[in-house]
C-alpha cells in the first residue's frame, strides 16, 4: 500500500505534468498570454480535487486502522474461556458442601453456617470464569455492532474515490 503522504505527492506530480503537457502545447502554439488564467484556474480545481482525494484517503486509512483495532480486541474477547473442568469440580463440590451445611445449621446448629459461607466463597471463585466469560460475551455484542458501522463507513469513502478515479479517467473533474 502507498501512504496517504506518498499519494498526495504522487498526485501533485500528475497534476503538475498535465498542466505541464496542456499549457506547454498552448504556449507553444502561442497563446501564452491566454492560457495563463486558464491554468490557474486548472490548478485550483486540480488541488480542490487532489484535496479531496486525500481527504477520502486519510479516512479510509483511520477506518483501516480502527477496524484493525477492533478485530484484536474481538480476538482477545473470544479468547476468554469457559470454566476449565477442575473448575466445574469445585463448583460442584462446594454446592454440595453448601447444601449439606445449610441442611445441618437449620437442623442441628446454626455454626454450621460459617461452614456455608466458606463453601459459598469457593462457590463464587469456582465461577468467576464463568461470569468473565459472560461478560466478554455482552462486550462482544457492542464490538461487532461498531465493525458493521466501520464497515459502512469504509465502503462509503471506497465508494467517493471509486468514483473520483472514475471521473479522473473521463476527464471530468470530480465533483463533491
Amino acid at each position: 500500500g502507498i501512504s496517504v503522504g506518498g499519494l498526495g505527492h504522487s498526485l501533485r506530480n500528475a497534476a503538475n505534468a498535465e498542466l505541464e503537457a496542456i499549457f506547454g502545447q498552448l504556449a507553444a502554439s502561442g497563446g501564452a498570454a491566454a492560457g495563463t488564467g486558464g491554468r490557474e484556474e486548472a490548478e485550483v480545481e486540480m488541488a480542490k480535487d487532489t484535496e479531496r482525494v486525500l481527504e477520502a484517503a486519510t479516512a479510509l486509512e483511520e477506518c483501516l486502522r480502527e477496524r484493525s483495532k477492533l478485530k484484536a480486541v474481538r480476538a482477545d474477547i473470544l479468547a476468554i474461556g469457559f470454566q476449565t473442568t477442575g473448575a466445574e469440580n469445585q463448583e460442584f463440590a462446594s454446592l454440595i458442601v453448601c447444601a449439606t451445611a445449610g441442611i445441618f445449621a437449620v437442623s442441628i446448629h446454626w455454626g454450621f453456617f460459617s461452614i456455608w459461607a466458606v463453601a459459598y466463597m469457593l462457590y463464587r471463585r469456582s465461577t468467576r470464569q464463568t461470569r468473565e466469560q459472560r461478560a466478554a460475551v455482552d462486550d462482544l455484542q457492542g464490538l461487532v455492532e461498531r465493525l458493521r458501522e466501520v464497515q459502512a463507513i469504509e465502503e462509503t469513502h471506497r465508494a467517493a474515490l471509486k468514483a473520483i478515479a472514475e471521473a479522473w479517467s473521463a476527464g471530468r473533474t470530480a465533483t463533491a
